[in-house]
């Protein structure tokens, strides 16, 4: 299995997490949709600190002579950590409103990054990395994979 298909499987992931957020807010559970949404942010934590941590930080130390591509990335990932936190604060508190904004707005988010990363970055690790297949199964391994 290579890093793009490690990672971008791990994407699904989340995309169904957060689907089942989503469910439980639509019955009005709040105390099934915040337990839901913690173990999505703790995916979705471990996933960015296996990217911000091993994967960039690799790519970036065989291609020193290239300016850095995960620039924006890592910025997004702070957006989406903070859209997250808006989540959790809004299904605390119950304000509905607020849910459909931040959760409307990290499903957008998450689809043009997880996008960006499975058509270009990913792509580019793969080809340029001369230990990908190491570092994919170290991947895997790190998010629990079979």
């Amino acid at each position: 299995m290579t890093i793009a298909e490690v990672l971008s499987r791990h994407h699904r992931r989340f995309d169904e997490l957060f689907a089942q957020i989503d469910s439980e807010m639509g019955t009005g559970d709040r105390a099934s949709a915040l337990y839901r949404l913690a173990h999505f942010r703790a995916e979705l934590e471990r996933h960015m600190q296996i990217e911000e941590k091993l994967l960039f930080p690799a790519f970036e130390k065989a291609n020193e002579d290239t300016p850095s591509s995960f620039a924006e990335v890592r910025s997004e990932h702070v957006e989406l950590r903070e859209l997250v936190d808006e989540i959790e604060r809004a299904i605390a508190s119950g304000d509905g409103t607020a849910y459909e904004s931040a959760a409307t707005a990290l499903v957008i988010l998450m689809g043009q990054h997880h996008h960006k990363e499975e058509c270009a970055l990913y792509p580019m690790c793969n080809a340029t990395l001369a230990a990908a297949q190491e570092l994919a199964d170290r991947i895997r391994r790190e998010l629990g994979e079979p």
